[in-house]
């Protein structure tokens, strides 16, 4: 049987009990049938991966005993993906995918064309926290505050403070997007990249 992975919080060393976090202990308890004493592992982004047991079970609530350093932490690639919001579908397979490929910075960038009006920064989050999860990452990716693109940061035009918006056809066209609605979206939010110096 696999062993389950999960992201927490705090600081990981040898010897120090840790809490999970909300819904973790209904997770391994009641959806992986596990015990007190089976064996997880756990990563936060700064301590690289640790083997680690369930020290206690009860309800929603679990805590962890790490044990041992499985890997190291290592860099993620500087990847930034900026992309016009799609409707909710759409948004969390690209969310997902982004994280599996590594995506360092999510940033959602709101279009004079969007046809979103808000996106759920904590929903992404919780998206991107299962994804790397899954794939063994060893960090999350940032889920950055939403940016507005508008026709005086255009090519051509003077960038705004900060930053501008350049057209461009990148990893949300080609790295990304593969098929029906999300392919369509993401081929027409990848035109737009908003950074610094563009």
């Amino acid at each position: 049987m696999s062993i389950p992975r999960l992201y927490v919080e705090a600081a990981l060393g040898a010897d120090a009990e840790l809490p999970g976090l909300p819904g973790q202990g209904h997770y391994l308890g009641q959806v992986m049938r596990k015990r007190e004493g089976d064996p997880v592992l756990l990563f936060n982004g700064r301590d690289g991966e640790w083997r680690a047991s369930i020290a206690a079970l009860r309800k929603d609530k679990v805590s962890f005993r790490p044990e041992a350093e499985a890997r190291p932490q290592a860099a993620s690639p500087d990847l930034r993906l900026l992309l016009a919001p799609v409707k909710r579908d759409a948004m969390d397979w690209i969310v997902e995918k982004a994280t599996e490929l590594g995506v360092r910075r999510i940033q959602p960038v709101f279009t004079a064309r969007c046809v979103v009006g808000r996106v759920n920064l904590e929903r992404l989050g919780a998206i991107a926290r299962e994804a790397a999860e899954q794939c063994e990452r060893l960090d999350l990716p940032e889920i950055a505050p939403r940016s507005t693109c508008t026709r005086r940061s255009m090519p051509g035009t003077a960038p705004p403070a900060g930053g501008g918006c350049a057209r461009q056809s990148t990893i949300a066209q080609r790295g990304i997007a593969g098929k029906g609605a999300a392919d369509r979206a993401s081929r027409r939010a990848g035109r737009w990249i908003h950074g610094a110096g563009a």
